[in-house]
């Protein structure tokens, strides 16, 4: 019965072998070699894996994953080349008592959340003598429409994700004009990275950076062979080190807040110094002059 048994595997074996081209065997072989997840596997196991794998090169600026691009039911696993995790956050501009107020738009985040006044948070000031519950928000209960009607906000401003300058808490309309894309570089991944695991993907997707080659192994084949729990702790791992969007917004207005102090420092220092110029020609030392005056001749 055994020799049977060991017959029958030996044929399954070539049959699944004369089913898959040589050189995609090889090739997968050789890229799960490059990982150590895969150490464990049985040939059996390893033979499953290279039919069902798909090995994959992408251009420069493909998307790998996202934007409805990419094997969503595939992990992948990066052979060569480099790649970006971009996020989309949409960002609405106010400019109010010579200050701008950033408020991020996200649907998803709930209004428990919201952050306290910049200002408060870190100075432990308030304005327009409010109490500190009442500044520094604005309400994200909005209406977003695309047919280019305002946006109204409800009067007591609160914000979601926000962390922005003070603001006044009587009812104002923001104009669909103001809001904005922007686009920022969460993580790079390098060779021998995995993502695609089920991390959170909402208004993110994976950028080529340069010519890059995967591996890709579907999720279920995966988590039938999750020797100690290895996918789930990748996933877990992943969704702790990966930023928020909350925390890409506090980044995004942390850097601005820092580019418009610089900005108004230079103005400070420009506007103190005296317009004349009292520069001349008897400032420049007599060697660069001389050099100067032989090379004009």
């Amino acid at each position: 019965m055994e020799e049977k048994k060991e017959m029958i595997e030996k044929k399954g074996s070539k049959d699944i072998q004369q089913t898959v081209p040589p050189e995609h065997w090889e090739e997968v072989r050789n890229a799960m070699a490059a990982f150590g997840y895969f150490d464990e596997l049985d040939e059996e196991v390893c033979r499953e894996g290279c039919v069902a794998a798909k090995m994959k090169t992408y251009k420069t600026n493909d998307t790998l994953l996202g934007d409805g691009s990419g094997f969503q039911a595939y992990v992948y696993f990066l052979l060569s080349g480099k790649c970006q995790l971009i996020e989309t956050l949409q960002i609405a501009t106010v400019r109010h008592l010579d200050r701008n107020i950033y408020t991020l738009y996200d649907s998803y985040v709930p209004t428990e959340e919201s952050d306290e006044d910049l200002d408060r948070k870190y100075f432990g000031t308030s304005s327009d003598g409010l109490e500190p519950t009442q500044t520094g928000e604005l309400n994200v209960k909005t209406e977003i429409k695309d047919n280019g009607n305002p946006i109204k906000t409800r009067g007591d401003v609160t914000t979601t994700g926000d962390y922005s300058g003070s603001c006044s808490t009587k009812p104002f309309e923001i104009p669909t004009g103001i809001l904005r894309t922007y686009f920022m570089q969460v993580c790079i991944f390098n060779p021998g990275s995995t993502f695609g695991i089920g991390e959170n993907m909402r208004d993110r997707r994976i950028v080529a950076l340069t010519t890059v080659e995967c591996m890709l192994l579907p999720k279920v084949w995966l988590m039938q062979h999750n020797i100690i729990n290895i996918w789930t702790r990748i996933e877990n791992y992943l969704g702790k080190k990966i930023p928020s969007k909350k925390e890409l917004f506090k980044e995004f207005v942390s850097a601005r807040r820092w580019q418009e102090y610089r900005e108004r420092v230079v103005e400070e220092v420009a506007s103190r110094g005296n317009s004349f110029n009292w520069t001349s020609i008897h400032d420049v030392p007599y060697s660069i002059r001389l050099e100067d005056m032989i090379s004009y001749k």
